[in-house]
């Protein structure tokens, strides 16, 4: 009887340890094209907070690039969760060199106006605070940069009409608690 409990005990051991094993990114470079592992990362990243009542989902998978977008059904905000591959000799170390003001800045360049307002860095985290304006509407944005592994960095911008930036707040914090705003 013993026997059986210890079997029971390390079959429930591996179910853990292989869904766990599923919610992390890739490591390797074998391809330009992202792994299973980081399809599935940005699939399931943030999932229990974007509700399927509020949120809208569609994703993307291209060369070094997976990512997820998350449209408001009622709100004008959206949230696009990325994960890049860095797959040459310096990977994931010069990201400092990738992410900086002037290159995010360019991310936002669609926008009728857009100002990187704040930006800020706590270890492995940076993050960059955008005011925007389209077609007159006034746009809180938020964007993260993550390292995950040597090869990985996961990347999220959410974006907020200001009159609901209360929102962004609290989407803000639950993801990010450590580095939800810049100071």
């Amino acid at each position: 009887m013993n026997k059986f409990y210890v079997l029971a005990f390390v079959l429930f051991l591996s179910a853990c340890s292989a869904q766990l094993s599923a919610l992390q990114p890739g490591s390797g470079c074998d391809s330009f094209q992202p792994a299973q592992a980081d399809i599935e990362y940005v699939l399931n990243f943030g999932k229990e907070l974007f509700s399927e009542t509020d949120w809208q989902r569609s994703y993307t998978v291209e060369e070094f690039k997976a990512y997820v977008s998350w449209t408001h059904r009622s709100v004008s905000a959206i949230s696009d969760v990325s994960i890049l591959l860095f797959c040459d000799e310096g990977g994931t170390q010069d990201i400092g060199w990738y992410f900086n003001d002037d290159s995010v800045q360019t991310m936002f360049t669609e926008y009728d106006q857009s100002l990187l307002v704040k930006s800020c860095a706590k270890d492995d985290f940076l993050l960059y605070e955008f005011e925007a304006i389209e077609e007159n509407i006034k746009y809180d944005i938020r964007f993260w940069a993550q390292t995950l592994n040597k090869s990985r960095v996961l990347t999220m911008m959410l974006v907020f009409p200001r009159d609901e930036s209360n929102m962004l707040e609290q989407y803000g914090q639950q993801f990010f608690p450590e580095l939800s705003s810049c100071p």
